[in-house]
């Protein structure tokens, strides 16, 4: 009898610690949101630009490359969203070598048109980080938009990492963000 516990325990513990268990991105406590390097060298060499970030997310129900509803109920709605995009934005252009300021006189606006995450599944989950934005420099504007999975190659976050609701939910934005920015400095660095 005592052996029979001892393998229905094992066998619990052994399913709790898989892909396919219920603490997949679970219920262990989260973690914040994380300005991630750049994964590519791109180098602005000091170009100037005050940045104006402006929120249009009102009226948006999915962003143009998901199939995914956005989710209005999320932490990143209103002025935390803004917050982090404008914050991380400066992060990735400064990493760049770009400087940002109020005096510049090219205004680099970018208008958040999507800003959310997506955690589906059942037993096993996969989190979308989901952004798209719009940006204007010198009349040229050009949008960008990403849908960013566990799985992707750039993801902050393993395809079988253990990982809680919280936590995966904001690397995977984290992530998401990375990406549509770095492509967006790319941009400003032919320009």
């Amino acid at each position: 009898m005592r052996q029979v516990q001892r393998f229905c325990l094992l066998l619990l513990v052994g399913l709790a610690t898989t892909s396919c268990s219920l603490l997949y991105y679970g219920y262990l406590p989260g973690g914040r949101y994380k300005y991630l390097r750049p994964r590519k060298k791109v180098e602005l060499s000091g170009r100037c630009v005050a940045l104006k970030v402006v929120d249009h997310r009102a009226q948006r129900r999915a962003i143009d490359c998901s199939a995914i509803q956005l989710d209005r109920e999320t932490e990143l709605e209103g002025k935390k969203g803004v917050t982090l995009f404008e914050e991380y934005a400066k992060f990735i252009i400064e990493q760049a070598g770009g400087r940002i300021t109020s005096s510049c006189p090219d205004v680099l606006t970018i208008s958040i048109e999507g800003l959310s995450f997506s955690l589906i599944g059942v037993g096993y989950i996969v989190p979308h980080g989901l952004v798209q934005f719009r940006s204007s420099l010198d009349g040229r504007e050009q949008s960008y938009c990403t849908d960013m999975t566990d799985r992707d190659e750039d993801s902050p976050i393993g395809q079988y990492s253990l990982r809680t609701r919280r936590n995966a939910s904001r690397m995977i934005v984290s992530g998401a963000l990375r990406r549509t920015l770095e492509e967006m400095v790319s941009d400003l660095s032919q320009q």
